[in-house]
């Protein structure tokens, strides 16, 4: 019985090792969706002026046509007002659509970082 499982287990992870290094699909991601331009992201004037910073990460759905139909906040910064503005900016970027390895444009999802940095005051 022993004999017979540990073969069992050789097979699995020999199929299971080969189905991992198999060639892509058809349909898999050759190049990635990229944005159309540089997106722009408003800073809140209310985390302004209460001196908030943080990374917002956005994971974005990005259609076949260039569009985005989902949004949503990956990782947050920690502050509820950056990450709506966050949210809401992303709303209206374009991108290049990702391509598969025939060159068809596909959907796929990106991870896009977002900083939320002041500048330093200026002394007088």
């Amino acid at each position: 019985m022993a004999r017979y499982l540990m073969k069992s287990c050789f097979y699995f992870l020999l199929l299971f090792s080969a189905a991992c290094y198999a060639a892509p699909p058809a349909d898999a991601v050759i190049e990635v969706a990229r944005p159309d331009g540089i997106p722009q992201f408003a800073y809140p004037s209310a985390a302004e002026r209460h001196g908030e910073e943080g990374l917002v990460v956005l994971k974005m759905r990005v259609l076949a046509d260039g569009s985005t139909n989902e949004v949503i906040v990956f990782k947050s910064s920690g502050s509820q007002l950056l990450d709506s503005a966050a949210l809401k900016s992303a709303m209206g970027i374009r991108f290049f659509p990702a391509k598969n390895k025939s060159g068809i444009h596909i959907d796929s999802s990106v991870l896009l970082p977002v900083q939320y940095k002041l500048l330093p005051e200026k002394s007088k």
